[in-house]
């Protein structure tokens, strides 16, 4: 959701500010209970691989394996880990396309 103005509130999950205004992204019972309408609900996945940030194409090749199965997907970079923010209907299969490259990937070392 984006805010036409003000402070992230401290329990987003995430707060960038844009010049449009503050852009967020916190659970639906946060943004119900604070009074926001939720514009884009997701499901989050977290990828619990410790990246360097100066890694190049790991979130690349991430989100190419969601796109190549038609899954549309937010990505959040922070400094241990990423954060991809999928349709809720296509969260498992999401699921199961990762895993499937993991392996893969895992087989081509």
């Amino acid at each position: 959701m984006t805010l036409a103005g003000g402070a992230v509130p401290p329990d987003a999950f995430c707060g960038v500010r844009e010049d449009e205004g503050p852009s967020l992204i916190l659970r639906r019972e946060a943004a119900e209970r604070l009074g926001y309408a939720c514009a884009h609900v997701c499901r989050r996945i977290t990828l619990h691989v410790r990246s360097s940030l100066a890694a190049v194409g790991f979130l690349a090749r991430v989100c190419a394996a969601l796109a190549g199965a038609g899954i549309s997907v937010n990505a959040v970079s922070a400094f241990h880990h990423d954060h991809l923010f999928v349709p809720p209907e296509r969260a498992a299969e999401a699921l199961e396309r990762l895993a499937r490259e993991a392996r893969e990937a895992r087989e081509a070392r």
